[in-house]
């Protein structure tokens, strides 16, 4: 995993807090909706806040994609994919409270650019 230079003032308690609440609504059953609602509120006023949403956001949108994809090809039994996935999410949640940029495998870009 790659990780995005740190800005040059450490995130604040708030900015951690909704970069957490992007990566851990999909384990609260708000997989699109809660990222999408972080990145528009804070994408303006915090560079922090706006990457771990915009990250949360599209791997959740391809995760749901895959479980979706496996769950038909199995006949449903792929859908235990699901179990991982929200103990990844939390692992997410639990980076961007302690300060991190971590990014997604394979989607390290997304979330670098903000426009």
């Amino acid at each position: 995993m790659s990780k995005v230079p740190a800005a040059s003032d450490h995130p604040t308690e708030e900015e951690r807090m909704f970069a957490a609440v992007a990566h851990a609504s999909s384990v609260l059953g708000f997989a699109i909706i809660g990222p999408l609602v972080v990145y528009l509120l804070k994408k303006d006023q915090s560079a922090y806040v706006g990457f771990h949403a915009k990250q949360a956001l599209v791997g959740q949108m391809v995760a749901f994609g895959v479980v979706m994809v496996v769950s038909f090809l199995t006949c449903g039994f792929g859908a235990v994919l699901i179990v991982p996935w929200f103990l990844y999410e939390l692992w997410l949640a639990y980076e961007a409270y302690q300060g991190k940029w971590t990014s997604y495998p394979l989607l390290d870009s997304v979330g670098k650019e903000f426009g």
